[in-house]
């Protein structure tokens, strides 16, 4: 495996991280100033709604332009949104649309940044080290989904929320940093794929093909109605836990750990085994 490859990994983590500390830190402060079951839920609805925004535009735009560039402006742009939150939080939230509207940037990244971020893996692995690399990259995946919610909700528990949320800049800036390092050669651009009007028409014909293909149609259609009834329940429970069970971070972290749980023996056992 390359230096850029672990370059890659490294600032993925820390991206993982940022992103755990977030989801829990995030609803427990908005409960902590308001305790309103409204607004803690509308933190989330903001969050999905970037998703269903600004996905269709990821693929599109990793397709239209430089990868590693696009890792670089959404690392950058991120790191420079976490500090702005961070600067308003430590000045007391007297604005809840100002509040909102910072969430809604920040979470706006997400969605275009990692279809960017699958497609650029194989820029920088070798074809024979690719099944490892992804392998790899899933490890890191699902360690986080199981561990990064207690592992933020221990940091809670130590320290007031608006310390950990300051501290956050930190885990934004190291992807940046380590996606600045990565030296491959840049892919050569089609000047008309960057043109607006073709990215749209990109969008287009993604939509026409997955209607078309019967398999994928389905299975979009079940995760969409799958999904919105996971977020359905997501989007309240830490109000719920902290308002009827007076749950604390660290509980909290538990009750997400367990609910995101997901297997990682399989991407471990390729992960430590040479691709022949």
């Amino acid at each position: 495996m390359t230096k850029n490859f672990y370059f890659l990994l490294t600032g993925y983590t820390f991206s993982l991280t940022a992103d755990w500390l977030y989801r829990l830190a995030v609803p427990m402060l908005v409960y902590k100033l308001t305790a309103s079951s409204f607004n803690t839920a509308l933190t989330y609805a903001l969050t999905m709604t970037t998703y269903l925004i600004f996905s269709p535009f990821g693929g599109a735009i990793a397709y239209s332009f430089d990868k590693r560039k696009i890792l670089i402006f959404g690392d950058f742009f991120g790191f420079i949104f976490s500090i702005i939150f961070a600067i308003y939080i430590s000045s007391g939230v007297q604005n809840f649309i100002l509040f909102y509207v910072i969430i809604f940037l920040i979470a706006s990244i997400p969605p275009m940044y990692h279809p960017t971020f699958q497609s650029f893996l194989p820029s920088i692995v070798e074809p024979k080290d690719l099944v490892k690399a992804n392998s790899m990259l899933s490890s890191a995946d699902n360690l986080m989904t199981a561990y990064g919610p207690i592992f933020s909700g221990i940091l809670i528990a130590a320290y007031q929320i608006e310390v950990i949320i300051m501290l956050t800049v930190i885990p934004f800036f190291i992807p940046f940093i380590c996606v600045l390092s990565i030296k491959y050669k840049s892919e050569k651009q089609n000047k008309n794929m960057l043109a607006v009007k073709k990215i749209f028409q990109n969008i287009a014909d993604g939509f026409i093909y997955t209607t078309k293909n019967k398999v994928i149609f389905s299975c979009s259609i079940l995760f969409f109605f799958l999904n919105s009834a996971i977020n359905l329940i997501n989007c309240n429970l830490s109000f719920i836990l902290q308002n009827k069970f007076s749950a604390q971070a660290f509980d909290l972290g538990v009750s997400y750990s367990i609910i995101h749980y997901r297997c990682n023996g399989n991407c471990w056992f390729f992960a430590c085994t040479k691709n022949n």
